[in-house]
């Protein structure tokens, strides 16, 4: 009946089950009925992607309430591929939980908003294909000021793409066409 869970593989010690299999376990076996708080850290070789995947799905199932925003101190690189957002600030949100984030790429085709906001003090390449064709979008602001590399593909019903602060941009492709 536990609403907040925190594991830590730094402080895990058991040698007849893996760190994964405790997290399971115990998520599973949970009965709180809303979860308020989940945190697990982990390191790469302990876990895998599939582990993450089913512990997120575990914890939606148990109605967690997540935070307003990410934190993801560690993440260098996100590919994000035909997501929808909640809202218009989930998007704005994710990328400020990303502090040291180094590499976006970005695949959707719709987006219910006015302007895409990209703002990354960290980025340094980012690419975009773009399928939206909704008559709304009027398209991207990119706020990178460490963005060295810039791809954007598409632009079906693209109005604007402003690069608002990228002083150390050296590479940009810009083609209407998807690759």
């Amino acid at each position: 009946m536990v609403s907040k869970l925190e594991f830590g593989y730094e402080s895990y010690q058991s040698e007849h089950e893996r760190f994964s299999e405790i997290v399971y376990r115990l998520l599973l076996s949970n009965k709180a009925p809303v979860l308020e708080r989940l945190q697990i850290s982990f390191i790469r070789l302990g876990c895998g992607a599939v582990d993450v995947g089913m512990w997120i799905g575990i914890a939606y199932a148990h109605h967690v309430h997540v935070p307003s925003h990410a934190c993801l101190k560690s993440l260098r690189t996100l590919h994000l591929h035909y997501v929808d957002y909640k809202d218009h600030s989930s998007f704005p949100n994710l990328l400020f939980g990303c502090p040291n984030l180094e590499n976006l790429l970005l695949r959707h085709n719709q987006y219910y908003g006015q302007i895409f906001t990209i703002a990354v003090p960290s980025l340094r390449t980012l690419t975009i294909y773009d399928y939206n064709d909704e008559k709304d979008f009027v398209g991207y602001v990119i706020n990178a000021p460490s963005l060295k590399y810039l791809n954007i593909h598409g632009f079906k019903a693209l109005n604007c793409c402003l690069i608002e602060n990228a002083p150390e941009l050296v590479e940009a492709n810009i083609d209407k066409s998807l690759k």
